[in-house]
């Protein structure tokens, strides 16, 4: 059983690091999506280190966001299978010990 606990907790932790390293675009997605456009318009219209500044840091703001999105969803996974893996381990235990199941080795 202690090969399983392993195994459950190496496909969890291979599970959240595929969700943080997830690759996302900085230019895309709906947070400011208005700003950043007219950001993008103003430096194709008037390109000047001001515009380019104002696009750079629409995109980063976007890239800021999207980042704490994914921190805040790989937190409550973190949550949620601690509370799994808590619950399936108390709840093994204690059917193990209300129907006396011993190893096949006594």
């Amino acid at each position: 059983m202690r090969l399983f606990w392993t195994f459950l907790i190496l496909v969890q932790i291979s599970f959240l690091v595929w969700a943080v390293l997830k690759p996302f675009n900085a230019a895309g997605g709906p947070f400011r999506h208005d700003e950043r456009l007219a950001a993008l318009k103003a430096m194709g219209d008037y390109p000047s280190p001001e515009t380019k500044a104002a696009l750079q840091r629409e995109l980063q703001l976007n890239a800021d966001h999207i980042i704490h999105q994914q921190l805040a969803e790989v937190g409550i996974w973190i949550v949620l299978f601690i509370v799994v893996d808590v619950a399936g381990y108390h709840g093994w235990r204690n059917f193990k010990q209300n129907y006396a199941i011993k190893s096949s080795s006594a």
